[in-house]
């Protein structure tokens, strides 16, 4: 379910600041923005792709995922959600904010050159006003891909993962899979993208 955009009730309780609708929503959502730190992001330093590697530390995590709850439930942030786009991209936003505070109080600990994370991350829109070219043909490179590379199977569970932004085992139930071959079809997914972005010489090969 996309919560906030599927329960309009819950969406006017959530920007008041009801305790009962915070809490649904961090249940939602802790665990998504626990894996975005884990895993890392590709973000853009100094004109070059850069990634940051993720948390390593278990104390490193749990301050890292109540710095974004704690910045996503403050009311100026609740009510900057315009409640037309799903609430995951918001809240990794925020998420995305706190990494990069977190890597320039750490200098240059936690990057290193540029890698392959979500489909979705490279293709969405930047968050900042103004878009670089290489951003721009990330973006486009990464259209491409969806399109002409997968099968109607693929787009299927693409349009469910990462356009509806259903839970894995929301889209498993959708397209009549179990739970691990999605995640097993995201791994290999991710590696199929990795290997096209690199042979169109948007990535350098390491």
């Amino acid at each position: 379910m996309t919560l906030l955009l599927e329960d309009r009730g819950l969406l006017a309780a959530f920007r008041a600041g009801r305790r009962e609708a915070l809490e649904q929503v961090y249940r939602h959502y802790v665990a998504e923005v626990a894996t975005f730190f884990n895993h890392g992001f590709t973000y853009m330093s100094g004109g070059s792709p850069t990634v940051f590697a993720g948390l390593r530390t278990r104390l490193e995590l749990q301050a890292a995922v109540q710095e974004v709850f704690v910045r996503a439930f403050e009311p100026r942030t609740r009510a900057a959600y315009d409640g037309l786009r799903p609430y995951r991209a918001f809240l990794l936003g925020v998420a995305r904010n706190v990494a990069l505070k977190e890597l320039t109080r750490q200098g240059v600990a936690g990057a290193r050159a540029a890698g392959v994370e979500e489909a979705q991350a490279l293709a969405a829109p930047p968050a900042a006003a103004e878009e670089t070219l290489h951003e721009r043909h990330g973006r486009e490179l990464v259209a491409a891909f969806l399109a002409l590379a997968l099968t109607d199977d693929e787009r299927l569970l693409v349009r469910l993962r990462f356009e509806e932004d259903l839970s894995q085992e929301a889209a498993a139930r959708q397209a009549g899979l179990t739970r691990i071959q999605v995640r097993r079809w995201e791994t290999k997914l991710r590696a199929r993208l990795l290997r096209y972005l690199k042979r169109a010489r948007y990535l350098d090969e390491p």
